[in-house]
Order: C-alpha cells, then structure tokens, then sequence
C-alpha cells in the first residue's frame, strides 16, 4: 500500500505508475485530474504546438514529394508535388503512405521508401493495365 500525497488516500501499488526505479507520489485518479486540469489551463498553448507540428510534417511531406519525378514518364513533382503518387510494387505494404503521414515523418518516409513515385496518370495505368 501507498499513500498518495495529492488526495492522501493509501492505495495498492497498482493504482501508481512507474517513476524511476520508484513509484509516483501521485495516484492515477490524481494525476490524469492534474494533467487534464493543466490541458484546460492551457489549450491554446497545447493547440499552437499541434499546429506548428503537423505543419512541419507536412512541409517534410511535400519537400520530399518534390525531390522525386514519374518512374515511368519523367514527369518532375518540383512544382506540383500533389500529383505523385507512391505504387507499391511488392506485397510488404504496412500501410498507404499517405495515411503513414498521420504518424510522422519517419512511419512515412519507410513505407515511401518500398514505393515507386508515379505521377497520378501513370499511377491510373499501371493499376488499369489489361490482364493477359
């Protein structure tokens, strides 16, 4: 048994997370109220960050989408990234690399890595190519 120093109830150990070779001072219950109370104190601040991060990956995104050019026709994606499209040519797909966006830069750049860029006409003919 612990004795939580915020709301001064003993508890099991259970009820405490990890901190260092120890446990927290706080319980759970006491401190996921102190986290959400610091969040609402602050969202603005918490909101800013989001933003500025996700604009950074997208930036990273696209810096990288403009680097590449059409494996099949030439075309270059310098200035109109938002026509490559990434074509995995081997079943060891995870996940679409447009949705790996959502969990960062590095999720992204693995899975774009197993892909070749395509501009999205060459993509659409590759997929609709006929069957022998």
């Amino acid at each position: 048994m612990k004795t939580c120093t915020k709301c001064k109830i003993p508890k099991p150990a259970t009820e405490f997370d990890k901190k260092g070779k120890g446990l927290a001072t706080y319980c759970k219950t006491c401190r996921k109220a102190m986290v959400n109370g610091h969040y609402q104190k602050n969202k603005d601040y918490y909101k800013d960050k989001a933003r500025t991060r996700d604009e950074s990956e997208r930036q990273k995104y696209s810096d990288y989408k403009q680097s590449l050019s059409c494996a099949d026709c030439g075309l270059s994606f310098k200035d109109k990234p938002y026509l490559c499209d990434f074509h995995h040519d081997r079943d060891d797909k995870e996940i679409n690399p447009a949705q790996a966006i959502r969990y960062g830069f590095r999720r992204f750049l693995k899975e774009a890595k197993k892909c070749t860029p395509l501009c999205a006409n060459c993509h659409r003919e590759r997929h609709n190519a006929p069957i022998a």
